[in-house]
């Protein structure tokens, strides 16, 4: 006995192909807008890095030279300019800027693709931040509102990315950290650098 014989190829059927074709986009969208979040968060980390050691540069520049250094802060083009030729105080003395010579920091050229990154800061009032030769800080600001000005925190914020960046100056001592919090979250957490 014979058993027929029959010509059966086992293949996919265009249902199945489809199928899988359609399960390969939708993990690949989801791959993809993952990575891009990730790619947005190492941007605001290296914009926050570079922010931080300009900021230290500046410092130890006024240390160095004897003399106050005064940044000014323009959170529309997210840029700070040492640019003035001389530092105004409180007293009426004025000094010679001693970053004047600096160039600015465009926080968004700091990185690849940075061009997104918004800079915004804790007193909507600050205009910026002057440093003496002591190493110690002054927020310059429009308010006169004392109590409120120990603190300035600068936030990096990217719209891909569900975290924002804080760069945290505290005055008088002229202490600089960076850290971290959600994207429209108002405090920030500096229990760890970066």
């Amino acid at each position: 006995m014979t058993l027929p014989t029959t010509s059966q190829k086992d293949a996919f059927t265009v249902s199945e192909l489809l199928l899988v074709a359609a399960l390969i986009g939708i993990l690949s969208g989801i791959a993809i807008a993952n990575l891009s979040q990730r790619w947005a968060q190492e941007r605001l980390l290296a914009a926050a890095r570079e922010t931080h050691t300009w900021l230290e540069n500046q410092r130890l520049i006024a240390m160095k030279e004897g003399q106050a250094c005064e940044i000014s802060i323009n959170a529309t083009s997210a840029t700070l300019d040492p640019s003035a030729d001389n530092v105004s105080l409180a007293s009426g003395e004025t000094l010679n800027n001693s970053c004047k010579d600096q160039a600015p920091l465009a926080i968004r050229d700091t990185v690849t693709n940075g061009g997104s990154i918004d800079l915004s800061t804790s007193h909507p009032d600050a205009t910026g931040i002057r440093f003496s030769f002591r190493g110690l800080s002054e927020i310059i600001t429009t308010s006169t509102d004392v109590n409120d000005q120990h603190v300035l925190i600068l936030k990096l914020n990217h719209p891909d990315s569900k975290k924002q960046r804080c760069i945290k100056l505290m005055s008088p001592l002229g202490l600089i950290r960076t850290g971290w919090s959600d994207a429209n979250a108002s405090s920030c957490q500096f229990s760890n650098s970066f």
